[in-house]
């Protein structure tokens, strides 16, 4: 979806290793990260529990300027100092389930689905 918005647009991206999630994260050297070098994606947060993993592998796909953010009620916050209108959330299970427990208790979602 990503690779077909013609707009500016950031990236949240959020990895945990827990059992929902699938406890190997290896995956992530097999995404090909590289290929948002052709989008118009101006910024990228990497949070989670395992966020030191995942700015590893988008430094190594050449995104080295990225904001690191493990406090996911700070990330709010990040979210809004974006320079872009549009933001993507690529999120494991349980790291969308811990910030949309924040994203509720900002009010700016339901606290159940």
């Amino acid at each position: 979806m990503m690779m077909t918005d013609p707009e500016e647009f950031s990236l949240v991206t959020l990895l945990n290793a827990n059992y929902a999630d699938g406890i190997d994260t290896s995956w992530i050297f097999d995404a090909e990260f590289e290929k948002l070098h052709q989008t118009a994606l101006k910024k990228i947060i990497v949070g989670g529990q395992r966020y030191k993993d995942f700015s590893v592998r988008l430094k190594m796909a050449g995104f080295k300027n990225q904001i690191v953010e493990q406090d996911f009620a700070k990330l709010i916050d990040r979210i809004k100092e974006l320079p872009t209108k549009n933001v993507y959330v690529a999120a494991t299970y349980t790291s969308m389930l811990m910030f949309r427990e924040e994203l509720a208790k900002a009010g700016l979602a339901k606290e159940s689905f």
